[in-house]
């Protein structure tokens, strides 16, 4: 079981695990502008079969009902390994002509980076629920489902700007939100 270690306010990281990777517990998710946030847990590391596996799974249910509200929707990715990964990027051109990628991990410019940060927080406020980490998927579940519609719109309406800034600045992060 992986152990949760609180390090500062806001922040949490797992200790370096020695057991199985196959049994470590991890999390994908998406946000979407109708306010739709979906986590999954998966055991083991994302690589590039189980990532194009979670999203033939899941990046249908993610973009088709929007698409019918914006037919200029783009799936967005940022540059982690598996996302870049050559498995990856020949599946998203021969089933997703409608994809970009971003930075990795990019606070300033993705919705869901800003996700993750807010679900920690929020995780980090809740510590006292939390026993193990059957509890942190439980509260985690329950902190995504209440996120609300203002919140992810303002995180998707905010871009434009977050995008000028990171490019006033040289793709130096942002420090005034």
């Amino acid at each position: 079981m992986t152990r949760v270690i609180w390090s500062r306010k806001g922040s949490c990281r797992s200790t370096p695990y020695e057991g199985n990777y196959e049994e470590k517990k991890n999390v994908w998710g998406f946000v979407k502008y109708d306010g739709t946030v979906e986590i999954y847990r998966f055991h083991g590391t994302m690589k590039q079969g189980r990532y194009i596996n979670m999203l033939e799974d899941h990046l249908d249910y993610a973009l088709i009902p929007a698409r019918r509200h914006d037919p200029k929707l783009i799936f967005m990715q940022d540059n982690a390994s598996y996302h870049r990964a050559g498995d990856v990027i020949r599946w998203l051109r021969e089933n997703r002509k409608d994809f970009i990628t971003w930075p990795p991990q990019s606070p300033d410019l993705s919705p869901m980076e800003n996700i993750w940060a807010s679900l920690k927080n929020e995780l980090w406020n809740q510590r006292e629920r939390i026993r193990n980490a059957d509890d942190v998927w439980a509260l985690s579940r329950e902190i995504v489902r209440n996120f609300t519609l203002v919140y992810i719109r303002n995180l998707y309406n905010s871009m434009p700007e977050r995008i000028e800034k990171v490019i006033n600045s040289n793709g130096n992060r942002i420090l005034d939100r």
